[in-house]
């Protein structure tokens, strides 16, 4: 996979493609533009669960 891909995603039947090369503007499913994918947009990207450790008798 190349570091420059995009992933696009049909907004009506959530159909995935990779973009390798070319243009954005022009693709589309279901007679609707397709959407760009972000990585990292949504809520469950973040991390929520952050151990916590404490010292006890020399022993984490």
């Amino acid at each position: 996979m190349k570091e420059n891909a995009k992933f696009l995603k049909c907004p009506i039947c959530d159909n995935i493609i990779e973009l390798i090369d070319g243009d954005v503007q022009h693709i589309t499913c279901c007679g609707r533009k397709m959407e760009e994918m972000k990585a990292n947009t949504t809520d469950a990207a973040t991390e929520k669960h952050i151990p916590i450790y404490q010292w006890k008798r020399n022993i984490i």
